[in-house]
């Protein structure tokens, strides 16, 4: 997972890869990492976590519940004790 602000420190921009799994993700490196993110627009960028933690899960208003975006290789999402969480307005 990695972070990225593009548009002068006014665009938040994230991306979390899933790590290697046969037949569907072969997983990222850092300079990958990177690519993804200034092909998105962000200039400065830093390195979350690359583990097999790593969730990006967003709050789908219209049904009310949370969804996640990536696949974990055990298909169970990983107790953790450190989040991030970003509310953007109303």
């Amino acid at each position: 997972m990695a972070l990225g602000l593009g548009d002068g420190g006014r665009t938040l921009v994230v991306v979390a890869v899933d790590g290697r799994q046969p037949k569907y993700s072969l997983g990222a490196t850092f300079a990958d990492m990177r690519t993804l993110l200034r092909r998105e627009g962000a200039s400065d960028v830093v390195s979350m976590d690359g583990g097999g933690s790593v969730s990006l899960v967003v709050f789908d208003r219209e049904k009310c519940v949370p969804v996640m975006l990536n696949r974990h290789p055990s298909k169970k999402v990983r107790a953790n004790a450190i989040s991030l969480g970003v509310i953007f307005g109303k």
